[in-house]
């Protein structure tokens, strides 16, 4: 899958194969969906505010992550054109929109899901994205 949980999530992106069309139409409708829900939760209710701030947070996660995906992407791109100088910034680039994502996550916790759904991020995305930019700045 494109995400799956597993070691390599993040970094299975890290390649210097071109940015993919589809990421950005992906980025787009999720970004849409995200600002439709946050729109209908100030006219809603007060019992669904609380469900559709929960989703529009899942859908502010989702674009922060989906943006990690394309600057690893470009960090890969840059470094095999032998920008280090560039690469440096999508890492860095990514490595705060890593921090946003979850960060965004941790605002709505919920239930175990949530909390493992962060845990795997933590382990599986932010280490390996952080051990890449140690090895760039090293190299710099």
């Amino acid at each position: 899958g494109f995400n799956f949980p597993v070691r390599g999530m993040l970094m299975k992106h890290h390649n210097n194969q071109p940015v993919p069309e589809w990421w950005g139409e992906v980025n787009e409708l999720y970004t849409n969906a995200m600002v439709e829900i946050y729109r209908s939760h100030d006219a809603s209710p007060p019992k669904a505010k609380r469900l559709l701030f929960y989703w529009g947070k899942r859908g502010e996660y989702v674009v922060e992550y989906l943006s990690v995906i394309k600057s690893v992407r470009e960090a890969a791109i840059a470094n095999a054109a032998g920008d280090s100088e560039k690469a440096l910034e999508h890492y860095e680039t990514a490595m705060e929109n890593l921090y946003n994502a979850i960060d965004t996550l941790s605002d709505i916790v919920k239930d175990q899901g949530d909390r493992g759904l962060i845990a795997v991020l933590n382990k599986f995305a932010f280490e390996a994205l952080n051990e890449a930019f140690e090895k760039a700045l090293d190299a710099e």
